[in-house]
């Protein structure tokens, strides 16, 4: 398994009692799909602190900032987030 990085802003962040999906627009130019949705929590399965992670993803959202998220390139699950002091594009 290899490691993917997805560097861009949040657009929107999806919840409900079993599941937090999260959908980041790719910065312009980067390779790969334009939107990627990605997997914050679905049912008791999580790689991150749930938690902890939405209210980042929250934070990015409200201020305008640029994540760069790591996932399995063969799954959609978060496994680590990172807030990047640049202003999303």
């Amino acid at each position: 398994m290899a490691v993917e990085s997805i560097v861009g802003a949040v657009q929107a962040l999806k919840f409900s009692s079993i599941w937090g999906f999260v959908n980041i627009r790719r910065r312009p130019g980067d390779p790969g799909t334009a939107n990627e949705l990605l997997i914050i929590w679905y049912d008791d399965q999580s790689h991150v602190p749930a938690a902890l992670v939405t209210s980042q993803l929250s934070m990015a959202l409200a201020n305008g900032r640029e994540v760069r998220i790591t996932h399995q390139d063969d799954s959609a699950y978060i496994d680590a987030i990172e807030i990047r002091d640049a202003p999303a594009p």
